[in-house]
This record gives C-alpha cells, sequence and structure tokens, in this order.
C-alpha cells in the first residue's frame, strides 16, 4: 500500500511538473504572439499618420495656392 503511495505521488509530481512546463511555454508564446501584435499595431498607426501629414501638407498647400490666386484676383481691378 504504501509503494502504491510512493508511486501515485511520483506519478502526481512527474504530471504536475510537465504541466507547468506545457502551461510556462504557452505563456511565453503568447506573450511573444503579443508583442508582435503589438510592433504591428505600433506600424500601421505611424504609417496612417506620414500618410495623414502628407495629405495635411498637400491640403495645406492647395489652401495656400487658392488663397494667392484669391489675392490675384482681388488686386486686378
Amino acid at each position: 500500500m504504501f509503494k502504491l503511495f510512493i508511486i501515485a505521488v511520483l506519478y502526481i509530481t512527474i504530471v504536475n511538473g510537465n504541466v507547468k512546463n506545457d502551461l510556462k511555454d504557452k505563456i511565453t508564446d503568447t506573450l511573444s504572439q503579443g508583442g508582435k501584435v503589438k510592433q504591428h499595431t505600433v506600424n500601421v498607426i505611424n504609417e496612417r499618420v506620414n500618410h495623414a501629414k502628407g495629405a495635411t501638407h498637400s491640403a495645406a498647400d492647395a489652401i495656400k495656392d487658392n488663397i494667392d490666386t484669391a489675392k490675384d484676383k482681388a488686386c486686378k481691378p
């Protein structure tokens, strides 16, 4: 009976150790994937910000040109 108890304790210890290692591996993989998703999100946001800056500069240039044209037309008699 005592041998059976020792074998059961050893089995539970071994299985529990394997489960802990599996959980550690899965947690590590999940955190790694989370880091990749975070970096991808940052990259997409940076690209969109740069695109928006370019569009803003283009719009500002167009507005400036329109103002200059309107000033020129207003100055002509």
